[in-house]
């Protein structure tokens, strides 16, 4: 009888799956949260709660200022760091590549970045062609601006 329980070999742990050269684990997820969190609501928390320290160090927060846009830029960022962390130099070029792969014709690559002119002349047009009410202050000249 025990020939019979023994008589198979043993059974052998499943091979895990490798990564593809470049490619970013899943277990990054946790460190791309927490670097964007440190990067963006961690300045934003410095100026909330110390504002004369952060002010006197790198002047007042309005929109035009470096750390607002690294803020902002902190999510794009954190990826790229992962992924030079994770896949090296072949994964930031693969992660680059993407960018350049077009899925749409020229025409719909064109038409958000080139809107025709009359769009934009068009909404303004339809705007002061629109009854005002009784009520309504006079609207100003903007020629001031």
């Amino acid at each position: 009888m025990t020939h019979f329980l023994y008589s198979h070999a043993p059974r052998r742990a499943l091979p895990t799956p490798r990564r593809k050269p470049g490619e970013v684990p899943s277990r990054a997820l946790p460190a791309f949260l927490g670097l964007t969190l440190l990067l963006s609501w961690g300045i934003a928390f410095a100026y909330i709660f110390a504002p004369e320290a952060m002010a006197a160090l790198f002047g007042p927060m309005e929109g035009a200022h470096p750390l607002y846009f690294f803020m902002t830029w902190a999510p794009g960022l954190s990826g790229i760091l992962l992924v030079l962390h994770y896949g090296g130099r072949h994964g930031l070029k693969a992660f680059f590549s993407r960018l350049l792969r077009a899925r749409a014709g020229l025409g719909w690559w064109c038409s958000p970045v080139c809107p025709p002119p009359s769009w934009s002349d068009r909404s303004s047009r339809a705007a002061r062609s629109l009854p005002r009410s009784k009520t309504a202050p006079a609207r100003r000249s903007s020629s001031r601006w």
